[in-house]
């Protein structure tokens, strides 16, 4: 029997290009001018666009539900002063991280069938990566002392969840009443 997709060597790969890679490391250049170009960088634009202008205190507290490999976690850094990223993936959380402890993780994109090529994710520019913790999680059954929390990022999370309630119902205890979701 296979590992679940998010567990396996393919799912953390694939995660880490959806993440971390550059426009050109992302697609082979025969398919970068089909491809939807502005798909690409969600995780880093969702801070630096989407929360842009967001008054959070100094000390603010953030927490990304659903944090993959991390990548929107290390971007929280900048605006936060403590970040906690949640993932139901065991293999997600490990890589977030040996991402934080190393600076840098190795790894392979499928090109075509077996070929690959060996690219590297690396934390972000201006991330600040002491500040992050990283625990394996679900979303539907959260330990009941983790917040309050200034802002909750839940991005590509709702729809995977098979019990979406569960983790909505939640929010009230998980963000501060200035806070955001």
């Amino acid at each position: 029997m296979s590992k679940p997709y998010y567990e396996s060597d393919r799912g953390v790969a694939e995660y880490l290009l959806f993440h971390y890679a550059s426009w050109e490391e992302t697609l082979p250049a025969a398919y970068q001018n089909v491809a939807p170009r502005q798909a690409h960088n969600f995780a880093a634009r969702l801070v630096s666009e989407a929360l842009n202008g967001l008054e959070l205190p100094p000390e603010a507290r953030a927490l990304d539900l659903g944090c993959a490999v991390g990548r929107t976690s290390f971007e929280l850094t900048k605006i936060a002063a403590e970040v906690t990223g949640i993932d139901f993936s065991h293999r997600f959380i490990e890589t977030a991280n040996r991402l934080k402890a190393n600076g840098a993780i190795t790894y392979d994109r499928v090109d075509e069938g077996t070929r690959t090529t060996s690219l590297e994710a690396t934390l972000p520019a201006g991330a600040h990566p002491e500040r992050a913790q990283f625990e394996q999680g679900d979303a539907t059954q959260l330990r009941d002392d983790l917040g309050p929390f200034d802002l909750v990022v839940m991005a590509n999370l709702i729809c995977r969840l098979p019990e979406p309630r569960a983790c909505l119902e939640r929010l009230p205890h998980l963000v501060s009443p200035e806070g955001y979701v």
